[in-house]
């Protein structure tokens, strides 16, 4: 979609696979939780240098679900530790741009025989539009993208009620490129 528009993008991250639809370098680390993906980050941070990070994390987590992995944890002890992984990416982004634009999305909802372990979501990105506003700068804006608005996993997801198919995929894109379009 960047090629349509004339613009030149040069997609940073220390992996790529295109069995995840995409052999553009990224930070994402499929079936990993936010804290996992902000110790990664960190360390390869060094050698990323963005103009812009579009940041969606916010699954792995399980409330309240003992049938699944991992245990089940608090609400409130979800929403702390994303959101504290969240600030420690930006703070990331920022040590080695301090002018980085950040699109902070709040998650796509999650549902089928999933919904019991991702019920925190909704109350997840209550806190991420919270943090968002907390840390945007005129220098380094934080720009909260809501994913979640529209989202519906029956359609938008493939079978596991989870990942995003190609129609949620483009739903996802649309809104990473209305939050960055001029």
């Amino acid at each position: 979609r960047f090629d349509k528009l004339g613009w030149d993008v040069k997609w940073m991250g220390s992996r790529s696979d295109a069995s995840w639809g995409s052999k553009n370098p990224c930070e994402g680390y499929g079936g990993h939780n936010a804290e996992s993906i902000a110790s990664k980050y960190q360390v390869n941070a060094a050698s990323i240098t963005a103009d812009v990070l579009l940041l969606h994390a916010g699954h792995n987590y399980n409330v309240g679900d003992a049938r699944l992995t991992p245990a089940p944890m608090s609400e409130s002890a979800i929403i702390t530790a994303v959101t504290n992984a969240h600030a420690r990416i930006i703070a990331s982004a920022r040590a080695q741009n301090p002018e980085v634009v950040v699109l902070y999305a709040k998650v796509i909802t999650s549902g089928g025989n999933r919904g019991l372990k991702y019920s925190y979501i909704p109350n997840l990105n209550k806190a991420i539009g919270v943090l968002a506003d907390e840390l945007n700068t005129s220098k380094s804006p934080v720009i909260s993208v809501d994913m979640a608005a529209g989202w519906n996993y029956a359609v938008d997801c493939v079978a596991d009620c989870v990942h995003p198919n190609a129609v949620g995929a483009a739903k996802m894109a649309d809104k990473w490129m209305a939050a960055i379009s001029p």
